[in-house]
């Protein structure tokens, strides 16, 4: 019964948030009546910035997002962000953000019609029925199960050990999480950025010592830098966007 309860939170928040649309509603949503400070907003202006049209296409190609979260804000989101700043039909601008991988570790409430037209998936926010929840729960693991699915890991820790930069966004940096991102090689040098925010100076510490040992397996540093700075995630994209987006020379 648990995950049940889990499944409907979830849908339910995705219906109050801000960034619901009504299956029903002509085109995107309009983001001239939200007012958005999001990191999701920052992160699709730095996908697309000077890209040309032409090229839009490669925008998430040197792009991986791993999330604990089991919402599908970041793909509904994104779809609808790309749509209304590149003046491109909803349908185009989804077939674009399925370009973009998102790996959910302890799984998701359902993939979105989008991205599953055989099964016709489970909208953004959609009113659960007890047939939608049971399939939604299924898909879920908790905090305490164990991810053990070979292919998410191994997915995982390759795209880790193949990032030039790595940016936590409101991450706990707990222990479970962090085992999980434990690298076999320790692969490109590589940037580290993540928020910080509410952590005391011994905590971040302690987390800096944690990416800097998950990443360096083979016993010398894979890391370049690691700032951990308290910063909202919006206020990290920010403020940062222009590191994050350097490439490490050599």
């Amino acid at each position: 019964m648990g995950k049940l309860g889990i499944a409907a939170s979830i849908l339910e928040a995705e219906h109050n948030s801000k960034i619901y649309l009504d299956p029903d509603a002509d085109g995107p949503l309009d983001f001239r009546e939200i007012k958005d400070d999001s990191w999701h907003n920052t992160f699709c202006k730095m996908a697309h910035a000077n890209v040309a049209l032409r090229d839009i296409d490669t925008i998430f190609d040197n792009v991986s997002i791993i999330t604990f979260n089991y919402d599908r804000c970041i793909e509904h989101y994104v779809a609808n962000s790309l749509a209304n700043y590149l003046r491109m039909s909803l349908e185009e601008a989804q077939q674009l953000t399925q370009q973009l991988e998102i790996i959910h570790p302890y799984g998701q409430v359902g993939r979105l019609p989008w991205q599953n037209p055989i099964d016709g998936g489970c909208a953004y926010g959609q009113t659960a029925n007890w047939n939608l929840l049971l399939t939604a729960a299924k898909q879920l693991r908790t905090f305490t199960e164990r991810v053990e699915q070979e292919t998410v890991l191994d997915t995982m820790r390759d795209r880790l050990t193949r990032a030039q930069c790595v940016v936590f966004l409101g991450f706990s940096y707990g222990d479970m999480n962090m085992e999980l991102m434990t690298m076999d090689n320790g692969g490109l040098r590589r940037r580290v950025f993540g928020t910080s925010i509410g952590m005391s100076v011994p905590n971040t510490d302690a987390a800096k010592a944690a990416i800097s040992k998950n990443f360096s397996p083979e016993g010398f540093s894979h890391i370049e830098t690691v700032d951990l700075v308290p910063l909202t995630c919006n206020g990290l994209l920010t403020d940062y966007w222009k590191p994050i987006l350097q490439p490490i020379a050599g």
